[in-house]
């Protein structure tokens, strides 16, 4: 018994770490490649999160920004998909569709970031496309995993995770506000660049900042039986 707890403690250790680099990495890519854009002059100089003066796509697909931005959150890709992997069996049941639901958004977020990635800095219709589905489909899958983990943090296992845990849920309720001020603003807003590049900054900082919810809360987490 007290191999098989101390065997857990190193897991929940492992796995808060992965939500610590998971939640930092892309705060770090992106804000890094936004400096090295507007000192490079390739962006404009403003506060993207309130002016949403340009994309971040728009920060992370020039020269030299892009030998930060893309790398890093590659690596963010490599560490998202094992923290929703090893959260998956951490919290989920032995059994059921909930454990895969958790572990297959995860994964899917992860891999149309990859998708996003690799087509970023191309040109063509096509390209575009694939890059707009990317990443759509890494804000909405990654999103949905947040919301099914914070669900599960909410248990009885430790008073502090599961106040983190509705923490956690307060900012997947900003992000769903967020995402569904979106489609109004994309359909029928005539200048929308700006207001949809501060709703993309802020929706991808909160999404950022749930992993390091994650990150106290899993270190906060009883490994101990229920």
């Amino acid at each position: 018994m007290a191999l098989q707890e101390t065997s857990t403690e190193n897991e929940l250790r492992l796995l808060a770490s992965l939500a610590l680099i998971s939640g930092l990495l892309p705060i770090i890519a992106i804000n890094a490649a936004y400096v090295l854009a507007a000192l490079s002059e390739t962006v404009p100089l403003c506060m993207p999160y309130l002016d949403g003066c340009t994309s971040i796509s728009s920060t992370g697909r020039t020269h030299p920004s892009v030998w930060i931005f893309k790398p890093v959150m590659l690596l963010t890709a490599v560490t998202m998909a094992a923290f929703f992997l090893k959260s998956a069996r951490i919290t989920g049941p032995a059994t059921g569709h909930r454990r895969d639901a958790l572990a297959l958004l995860g994964l899917a977020g992860a891999a149309a970031l990859v998708l996003y990635l690799l087509f970023l800095g191309t040109e063509g219709p096509a390209y575009r496309l694939l890059r707009r589905y990317g990443v759509t489909l890494y804000f909405g899958c990654t999103y949905l995993a947040q919301l099914l983990l914070a669900r599960r943090l909410s248990g009885p296992r430790s008073l502090l995770s599961a106040r983190l845990a509705r923490w956690m849920l307060t900012l997947c309720a900003l992000l769903l506000v967020l995402g569904l001020a979106s489609i109004p603003i994309s359909n029928f807003v005539a200048d929308k660049d700006r207001i949809e590049n501060v709703v993309e900054w802020n929706f991808a900082l909160l999404m950022q900042l749930n992993f390091l919810f994650a990150w106290q809360a899993f270190r906060n987490w009883n490994p101990g039986p229920d």
